[in-house]
């Protein structure tokens, strides 16, 4: 069915579209018979392979591997000086393996009985058992979390159940055979890389020892007391520095303040007796209170006895002379007077100048000491370091020489006594069948029948241009798809009150609450929208091809639409097997009414 305004493949909803991909399960349900081909196939496949191949029988033996020194408990694998369990199966799994054993084996194989002919060269031989021996742990005592139980599980795999269990038992035999021989080598070999290793940490550790002593008589040649006594007097050397130093800044701080001072006497003297301490009235001259004192004084009685007696009176002009006389005294001792004489200042600005000289020079001195300490604290201290650390190397070889000399000894205790030995726990068995297996002959032709199936489902699925659902109807084509009918039930009765004389497919005159009349009337709801409300709209229904349900549609249509009070006129265009006659029952004995008749009973129907 189309419509005037179909939707663009852009505005196709996201939930349609994102159905479109490959389903796996609807694949399944739609192309099942090549899924059977397929699992057929790989039925005759798996069959095939099973009755083809070779078969492959396999012996085993159980060995136990005993370690026989003393320091060790027999077969625990337990070394009691360091409390840890040696796994030396491991070891004896490598052994067996090796083309040594192989070959010893080739040898035991020439004196035994086989079915099978040997190749003439003994590594042809060994290279054969290569591929069919096989020796692991065993997995119960690996359960049991035991590294060092000793069990050995041997397997060998052929294609003759006899010849396995021989080629088991010579393996075995050579294995005992070269054990006992093969670790006295061992023993040897080891006791002299011990050895070689023995004299080479002595060496080192003789050799680290002669360095420690250079080291400790240069340290002797740099200083003979100890670091701690030089710390000790660095840290008095330097809180002295520091004394002196504040010292010196207060020094050059007066000398800076007596070289600002002033020509003035009386300035003078009192920045002297605040620098000093001492009291305005004493002097380097020893007078009691010095000219300046006595100026003042005079000064003062002038004043005083001026107001009484005038400045004519003798005693003024006697104040007056001697008022002069004081006031030349005291220009005569200023240090600018051409007879060169220095006051109390100048004099102890001389001495604070001695002082600041002599300040500087134990300063300098205490900072050659402090140098000349510090550098050898310095040397002293990396000697120490190299020292220290020959100590804790020297400390490291004696610990290694020990453990390489106990390492010898317990080597040479098991010097002529084998460090193993094999017992058979089980002896080899004849060798059962281990290949194929149906079991997995089985599953491969199951694998190959499931890739055969899957790829000719997809084959022919991608193949498949047809429509299987409605949202590729949308996508491919890019119409909506305004309604879906469900398949009818044909076997529902009519329900009561419904028109009689139609046909059991018009479910939307005899059965309107059902699913298939809801599903129409949605079909005509659609219509409605894409009508938007105009009058005398032609709706044409068509299909591809005869049989998909035109004529079915267009009556339940025309029903539903008579149902929500619009005239219809239903005309059926097939002009070769029209049905819509058949659909409404409107024959009449058996006769095709003309077209007038059928128009008038349509409408006398709906």
């Amino acid at each position: 069915m189309a419509v005037e305004r179909p939707l663009p493949p852009e505005m196709i909803p996201e939930q349609e579209s994102a159905g479109l991909g490959l389903n796996p399960v609807a694949l399944v349900i739609r192309r099942w018979p090549l899924l059977l081909v397929g699992l057929a196939v790989g039925a005759l496949c798996g069959a095939l392979i099973h009755l083809t191949s070779t078969p492959a029988y396999q012996s085993s033996a159980q060995v136990l591997v005993i370690k026989k020194r003393n320091n060790v408990t027999e077969g625990s694998g337990m070394d009691f000086r360091s409390g840890q369990v040696e796994d030396y199966v491991a070891t004896q799994l490598t052994l067996i393996k090796s083309e040594k054993i192989r070959r010893s084996a080739a040898k035991e194989l020439r004196k035994m009985t086989v079915k099978n002919p040997l190749p003439n060269d003994d590594g042809d031989v060994a290279e054969m058992l290569k591929y069919g021996l096989n020796a692991a742990k065993d997995k119960d005592a690996l359960s049991a979390g035991s590294i060092g139980s000793g069990i050995v599980i041997l397997t060998f795999r052929g294609g003759e159940p006899n010849d396995t269990k021989t080629y088991l038992e010579a393996v075995i035999r050579a294995y005992q055979g070269e054990l006992l021989g093969v670790y006295d080598q061992a023993t040897n070999d080891r006791i002299q890389t011990l050895n070689a290793l023995l004299a080479s940490k002595e060496r080192e550790r003789a050799k680290r020892l002669e360095e420690k002593f250079k080291t400790r008589d240069e340290l002797n040649a740099i200083t003979a007391e100890e670091l701690t006594g030089v710390r000790i007097r660095l840290g008095v050397m330097r809180d002295k520095q520091n004394t002196l130093q504040t010292e010196l800044i207060q020094v050059e701080r007066t000398l800076e303040q007596i070289s600002k001072a002033t020509d003035n006497r009386r300035d003078r003297i009192a920045l002297y007796a605040q620098l000093t301490g001492q009291s305005r009235s004493s002097s380097f001259f020893g007078e009691a209170g010095g000219p300046e004192q006595s100026l003042r004084v005079l000064e003062a009685k002038a004043v005083a006895d001026g107001e009484k007696l005038g400045k004519d009176h003798p005693q003024m002009r006697e104040l007056a002379v001697q008022i002069d006389f004081y006031r030349k005294e005291i220009e005569r001792l200023n240090p600018k007077n051409p007879m060169g004489l220095v006051d109390e200042l100048s004099i102890y600005g001389g001495y604070m100048k001695e002082k600041e000289n002599t300040i500087n020079l134990q300063i300098k001195g205490l900072t050659n000491s402090i140098k000349t300490d510090d550098a050898k604290l310095y040397e002293a201290g990396k000697l120490m370091n190299v020292i220290e650390q020959k100590d804790v190397e020297i400390k490291s070889s004696d610990m290694e020489v020990l453990r390489i000399k106990a390492d010898l000894s317990s080597t040479d205790a098991t010097r002529g006594a084998g460090g193993y030995s094999a017992a058979d726990i089980t002896p080899p068995n004849f060798g059962g069948k281990v290949a194929p297996v149906l079991v997995q002959s089985a599953l491969f032709g199951l694998v190959i029948g499931l890739m055969l199936g899957g790829g000719a489902m997809a084959f022919a699925e991608f193949n498949d241009k047809s429509f299987k659902s409605p949202a590729e109807i949308r996508k491919r084509l890019g119409v909506p798809v305004i309604g879906h009918i469900p398949e009818l039930r044909l076997d529902l009765p009519a329900e009561s009150g419904t028109p009689t004389g139609m046909k059991a497919s018009m479910a939307a005159a005899l059965r309107p609450k059902s699913i298939e009349a809801e599903a129409y009337r949605g079909v005509r709801t659609q219509l409605y929208f894409s009508t938007q409300g105009r009058g005398h709209q032609v709706i044409q229904v068509t299909s591809p091809n005869p049989g998909d349900g035109k004529s079915t549609l267009a009556a339940n249509l025309a029903v539903t639409i008579a149902q929500s009070g619009k005239r219809v006129v239903l005309i059926d265009c097939d002009m070769r097997k029209p049905q819509v006659h058949k659909i409404f029952e409107l024959e009449k004995g058996g006769k095709k009414l003309d077209a007038f008749e059928l128009v008038t009973a349509i409408y006398a129907a709906s």
